[in-house]
């Protein structure tokens, strides 16, 4: 007996029906965020389904999800800095904060209803949100030793900006929550904080299209929060962003890049920068809201 095997296209498409473009405008108006294009760039239907009608997959019982791990470290961190905001960091002040850390992370363990966090499993990620943290005020404090001055603007900071288009005849909001904005050495810095491993290569990019490639979606996020700054702040001219690895935390701040030549790298994101990647923003938005371009399944 010899079957007979069909091979049939996996591929799927997932036509805009006039109700999913009344989400879309819906999603329009609220907002896109950085990670809801990023969903879009990497699956357009997980797009779909997670940004457009919720539906998210179940959190693993019995363990500490990544997703809860990351909210333990953004609240410890934004609770050890929050007596900073609006001031330039003191070492004196910053090492009672270093006294703190064992305590403050036992309090947001808490806070996320994980009371067993003395054994097992737990245990271990406790330490390592405890070490992570410790680490990364110690190069907040070595950088202060070496003269170099540090002020905190703000921390979880919730931005927003409207994009305007001629194409279609509705706003269209960009928004998002930076994680810390500084001011080192009087230049701002945007930080966004990873739980995970950080290429280097991920945030230094040949051209603004660059951005949009899954390679780079890294980038794409640090420039929509730099977008965001300057519109919402026209005193600033220009600023760096860039990302802190949890795991990787000696590696320190791995900046944003443009690679205008093999052997030169531009930190500094202007103006002149920013205009560029929001037309850009602009084609990949008017693509998600078109309607003759339905959700596909990635290749």
């Amino acid at each position: 007996f010899n079957p007979t095997i069909n091979s049939e296209s996996t591929e799927k498409e997932l036509i805009k029906t006039p109700g999913v473009l009344k989400k879309l405008k819906e999603l329009a108006s609220t907002g896109f965020s950085p990670s809801s294009l990023e969903n879009y760039l990497k699956n357009p239907q997980e797009f779909y389904y997670k940004n457009l009608l919720n539906i998210f997959d179940k959190e693993e019982k019995g363990a500490i999800s990544p997703r809860i791990i990351g909210l333990i470290f953004h609240d410890s961190l934004e609770r050890l800095y929050k007596p900073f905001v609006n001031k330039k960091i003191k070492i004196d002040k910053i090492l009672l904060s270093l006294s703190k850390v064992n305590e403050i992370v036992k309090e947001c363990f808490l806070k996320n209803d994980i009371k067993d966090f003395k054994k097992g499993k737990n245990a271990i990620v406790f330490e390592i949100i405890k070490n992570s943290i410790s680490t990364l005020i110690n190069n907040d404090i070595n950088d202060l030793k070496k003269g170099n001055t540090i002020k905190i603007i703000d921390l979880e900071k919730k931005m927003d900006c409207t994009l305007k288009f001629k194409e279609i005849d509705f706003s269209v909001k960009l928004k998002g929550v930076v994680d810390r904005i500084d001011e080192r050495n009087g230049k701002v810095r945007i930080i966004d904080y990873k739980t995970g491993l950080i290429n280097p290569s991920e945030v230094l990019v040949k051209s603004f299209s660059s951005c949009f490639v899954l390679t780079h979606l890294k980038s794409m996020q640090l420039l929509c929060y730099s977008l965001m700054y300057l519109k919402n702040n026209s005193s600033c001219n220009e600023l760096e962003a860039g990302l802190i690895s949890m795991r990787e935390l000696k590696k320190g701040l791995i900046k944003f890049g443009l690679k205008v030549s093999s052997k030169e790298i531009e930190y500094i994101i202007d103006q002149k920068k920013i205009d560029i990647f929001e037309q850009k923003l602009k084609e990949l938005i008017l693509e998600i809201m078109d309607p003759t371009i339905p959700f596909k399944t990635p290749k």
